[in-house]
């Protein structure tokens, strides 16, 4: 099993993404940030650029969550994923999430 997490972010609140990255990187092989907010208002998703666990992807603009979402998911089945899940910036995932 391959499963990818994609998490879309809008103005994203540091520790709220922190703390769902710190969750969902023990239970998945690898999250995809799609970041729907405008490039010359945003840098808290910088910190997350060395993360191995993590690719990010920004937009530019809001383009929407859908939209969001399936660049997400078309990413993720080039990268062979054979399960995806996704999430908000703002989701709370339990350490067991993936396994329960």
């Amino acid at each position: 099993m391959h499963l990818v997490a994609i998490v879309v972010a809008y103005y994203p609140d540091f520790q709220q993404i922190n703390h769902l990255i710190d969750s969902l990187c023990s239970q998945v092989n690898s999250i995809v940030i799609i970041d729907n907010t405008p490039a010359s208002e945003n840098d808290v998703l910088k910190a997350f650029e060395n993360n191995e666990c993590i690719t990010l992807i920004s937009l530019g603009e809001n383009r929407g969550i859908a939209t969001a979402q399936n660049i997400g998911i078309a990413y993720a089945r080039k990268q062979e994923a054979t399960d995806i899940i996704l999430f908000d910036q703002d989701s709370i995932p339990t350490q067991t999430l993936i396994a329960d």
